[in-house]
């Protein structure tokens, strides 16, 4: 959202969407080589802006600082990178699974119980 201009971990709080939990960032050797990295689509998808750290000290202060204002730090370049969004949907997804397989057996204990309750 700053685009390539410098922003500050303030103005970056600021942009972060509602209900937001943590910062993303990528560390890289130069612009070029972290804005063009591929697992970025899906944080672009969900509107989630990621910081570029581009100098060496990003990175080996990236070693020390966990969280800033109650925000985590997530490097997004990790292997298992999981969204607050993703687990939200995943969890719907298997509710409704789960759901649809016990459909049967809940309206059968609905009619067992029905004179009962």
């Amino acid at each position: 959202k700053s685009g390539e201009e410098m922003t500050s971990l303030e103005s970056y709080m600021n942009r972060m969407k509602d209900g937001q939990k943590h910062i993303y960032y990528i560390a890289g050797e130069s612009l070029d080589a972290v804005k063009d990295a591929p697992f970025l689509e899906k944080l672009a998808k969900q509107d989630i802006e990621v910081l570029y750290f581009t100098d060496a000290i990003d990175e080996l202060m990236m070693n020390h600082v966990v969280d800033y204002e109650g925000k985590t730090f997530i490097n997004v370049s990790k292997e298992d990178l999981k969204l607050e969004d993703d687990a939200g949907d995943e969890e719907k997804q298997e509710l409704e699974e789960a759901e649809e397989r016990l459909k049967d057996t809940i309206q059968w204990i609905q009619q067992k119980l029905d004179n009962k309750i």
